[in-house]
């Protein structure tokens, strides 16, 4: 009789589902998506928010598991005895308060209608302005940020919380825990409290090493007296990456019509999910290719290296680090194009062809020669993670005419993504974090051929694509198995459960040429605006000023 992992991918917009054969990883009957009824919350009850506010209702992540699973496991006729498990991944940070009964403070109508009670996103930017006051307070009593690159973003936990503390004081006293939206989840499940080790390692400074652990509390006294029990209010306690945090609870398997016998996984980074479908080995290198781009690399060496986002010991598996680095914006960037700068004659068009959007502008833009269009862009829409982190650049496109057509910016921002992704592999590789094997994955990584091609021709090595529906969930099913029990590690499991590789993109030597040309003007450009002028930061700053 067959046994089955429930893997749950809880993405930016939606959340993800299927149901897997422990044995071989063999998706039973397809996937399962929910979206997000609430979506991203910029305006609450009619108002909108400030600029760079990205919220979410937990409400959403809750109704995810209610609708998934039941429908996986009726639609397919299994039975809830040979569902093992249930592996959680989510983005992080997303992060919201709990009263003392665990309740997310949004669900209280005395709090509904306060921004800083909901779930901040990954992407949820008002934590930006308060960065600078942590990063300095870290310079003066702790060496933490060796751990993301050398600086603080406004991504990380504490800016977050530091944010609800200034600007909410009410809320921030009235939290009895922050949490993690995949720990959240996960907690629901087994009854008790979980903190992972993958969200504390990747988004909380903590240090998984000998001597490390989190920061001291002279750090957190630094930024405010008040603000030095903030770990009481996060929990110091961690769940390891890869283990059981415990078997489903009563109340929860008969909502969700599963045995109590299902054990649950402690939950992962979205990010980190394709692993788990490609190898849990040193030297794979995932990107996840999404709503942003995200490229992590498993190493057998833990050092400390410049220019990434996060350096999580055990982030992902035992005995191995997880180096964590990106581009904030590369599906939102292409979605910015299309929802505000695309002329109605091209929707038209393309609703005539009986394609999408995206496809009939990629039809129009492939057809370009590389250079053609006589633009170069910086997509620093959302900031710049890394490899010069600074949630303050902005994007820019360079070279337009009167004869610009959208398809020669859509191809430019396309490219401009992918240089970017060339400069955080390139820093990867010159600071002896060795990549051997490369692989994408994500929605992106499955529909945009034009893209993959240019990924393999800019970085000039050939690229593994992964292509299977929800590779990200498939993967984070290995750690339910793992959990189960039915294997003694994630290298074991993911050898037997990951599918086969469906196409590899080989870079094309005339491209590679033409684009080095490129890419040479690119980093010009980089540097420039990153180092050598502080007129995009200015314009930021001067934005808030009036």
């Amino acid at each position: 009789m067959s046994k089955y992992s429930i893997g749950i991918d809880f993405g930016t917009l939606s959340a993800r589902a299927v149901i897997a054969d422990v044995e071989n990883g063999k998706i039973i009957g397809g996937s399962e998506v929910f979206d997000y009824p609430h979506g991203v919350i910029t305006e609450l009850f009619g108002k909108p928010l400030p600029e760079g506010y990205a919220l979410q209702h937990p409400r959403d992540y809750t109704d995810a598991l209610e609708l998934l699973i039941p429908t996986l496991v009726n639609k397919n006729s299994i039975s809830p005895a040979d569902v093992v498990s249930i592996a959680i991944d989510f983005t992080a940070c997303t992060v919201f308060p709990l009263s003392s009964d665990g309740t997310p403070l949004c669900f209280d109508k005395k709090y509904e209608r306060e921004p800083h009670a909901y779930a901040k996103l990954w992407k949820h930017a008002g934590a930006t302005k308060y960065a600078k006051k942590i990063e300095d307070a870290a310079r003066k009593h702790s060496d933490m940020l060796k751990l993301t690159g050398n600086m603080m973003s406004g991504e990380f936990m504490y800016p977050k919380l530091y944010e609800t503390y200034i600007e909410a004081p009410h809320i921030y006293k009235e939290t009895a825990r922050f949490v993690n939206a995949g720990d959240y989840l996960a907690s629901l499940l087994v009854g008790h409290y979980v903190h992972s080790m993958a969200y504390a390692t990747i988004k909380e400074h903590y240090d998984n090493s000998e001597s490390g652990g989190y920061p001291p509390r002279a750090f957190f006294e630094e930024i405010d007296e008040g603000f030095a029990d903030v770990l009481d209010k996060t929990g110091r306690e961690l769940d390891k990456v890869g283990d059981s945090c415990g078997n489903i609870c009563k109340e929860w398997a008969e909502r969700l019509g599963l045995t109590e016998n299902t054990a649950i996984a402690v939950p992962i980074v979205d990010a980190h999910g394709p692993l788990g479908a490609m190898g849990i080995e040193d030297g794979k290198a995932v990107v996840a290719l999404g709503t942003s781009a995200v490229m992590a690399v498993l190493s057998s060496k833990y050092a400390y290296v410049d220019g990434v986002l996060s350096i999580g010991h055990e982030a992902t598996a035992k005995g191995l680090t997880t180096y964590e680095a990106g581009i904030r914006a590369m599906g939102d960037l292409y979605a910015w194009f299309i929802n505000n700068c695309l002329p109605a004659e091209y929707e038209k068009r393309a609703e005539q062809s009986g394609m999408n959007i995206h496809a009939y502008l990629r039809s129009l833009a492939e057809k370009k020669a590389i250079g053609e269009s006589g633009l170069l862009a910086l997509d620093w829409w959302n900031g710049n993670r890394s490899v010069i982190p600074n949630d303050k650049l902005s994007g820019m496109i360079l070279g337009m005419r009167l004869s610009t057509k959208p398809e020669d910016i859509y191809r430019a921002i396309i490219e401009s993504t992918v240089f970017e992704l060339r400069k955080v592999y390139t820093n990867y590789v010159s600071q002896g974090v060795e990549i051997k094997s490369f692989v994408a994955a994500g929605g992106i990584a499955a529909k945009d051929p034009m893209l993959m091609q240019i990924l393999a021709d800019v970085l000039n090595i050939d690229v593994d694509c992964l292509t299977v529906k929800e590779a990200t969930a498939l993967g984070t099913s290995v750690w339910g198995a793992v959990a189960a029990g039915c294997y003694g590690s994630l290298e074991e499991a993911s050898a037997k459960m990951k599918p086969p590789i469906d196409k590899t993109y080989h870079p094309i030597a005339e491209n590679v040429e033409k684009y080095e040309k490129l890419y040479e003007r690119y980093s010009e450009l980089y540097e420039y605006f990153a180092k050598n002028n502080d007129v995009m930061e200015f314009l930021y700053d001067f934005k808030f000023e009036n």
